[in-house]
């Protein structure tokens, strides 16, 4: 049987396994941290700009 802890929107006792509160339905998964999308993106970005600066001047070379 799972641990009960109350839902931090409404206090109704919910198991630990809970994604949603049954009974107000408030989503209880952590959310991702924005700043690590942010920096997923910046770092893809500079991927891409990478493989383009690095195909560019291997057609130049041809």
């Amino acid at each position: 049987m799972s641990n009960l802890h109350p839902c931090p929107e409404c206090n109704h006792s919910i198991a630990d396994s809970a994604t949603n509160c049954p009974n107000c339905g408030a989503n209880l998964e952590e959310e991702e941290n924005p700043f690590l999308r942010i920096v997923t993106g910046l770092v893809f970005m500079a991927f891409c700009l990478a493989i383009g600066w690095i195909v560019n001047n291997i057609i130049q070379s041809l």
